[in-house]
């Protein structure tokens, strides 16, 4: 008679692995129900933090938390492999990335052109998510290809991790350029902020489903 035995750490893995990619593909498929639901709101010129406003807002919720699940899944997922001080920076900032998530979908933003001297407390706790997590997101990606690429089993990756790192880098340049223009000029500023704000999360989904696509491959 055989017995089966399982690895006592592939699995967890596995199964981490699988909550990331299906909480990433939740957060895409729901993000673009509400492209076609709110076509009010032109991609053009609103962020995605605006879809959580109005009767439809709790699919916007349902999607920062699958969000923020994609990134807890993946801190287990990739866990044993992150060793050394970039690999617990990058943990650190991947969970701080997940707590911002977190936050953006729990609590709304107020309605543009809400004067800040009166955002609410949901707004302010909206801000603090996105203060956490873009930052957070930045610096996991960063420390965490960093400390894989430094991983002998990783070696054929580098590539993607590079390229995963720059692209989540140049969006974020770009769409904090693009909060300036507004910020200095609210009556026009950059019209396109709806696009960068996309292109800067799409940078981050794709990063978790290429590091997931690897683990699993692995």
């Amino acid at each position: 008679m055989f017995l089966s035995i399982t690895s006592p750490t592939r699995s967890p893995i596995a199964g981490s692995g699988a909550v990331a990619l299906s909480s990433s593909i939740a957060f895409v498929a729901l993000v673009a129900l509400l492209h076609l639901i709110r076509s009010d709101l032109a991609p053009r010129g609103h962020v995605l933090s605006e879809y959580a406003l109005g009767p439809t807002g709790w699919i916007m919720t349902l999607a920062f938390l699958a969000l923020a699940a994609s990134f807890v899944a993946l801190l287990f997922a990739l866990k044993p492999q992150l060793a050394g001080w970039r690999g617990v920076v990058g943990m650190v900032a991947l969970a701080v990335a997940a707590i911002g998530a977190t936050l953006g979908g729990l609590f709304a933003m107020d309605p543009v052109g809400t004067p800040m001297d009166q955002a609410s407390t949901s707004a302010q706790l909206h801000n603090l998510g996105f203060m956490l997590g873009g930052p957070g997101t930045l610096l996991a990606i960063t420390f965490v290809n960093w400390a894989l690429a430094r991983s002998p089993a990783w070696n054929g990756s580098r590539g993607m991790l590079a390229a995963t790192a720059a692209f989540a880098w140049a969006a974020m340049v770009v769409f904090f350029i693009a909060v300036s223009m507004l910020m200095g000029d609210p009556q026009g500023g950059d019209m396109l902020i709806g696009v960068w704000n996309r292109v800067l999360v799409v940078s981050w989904v794709v990063w978790v489903v290429a590091l997931v696509l690897r683990v699993r491959r692995a």
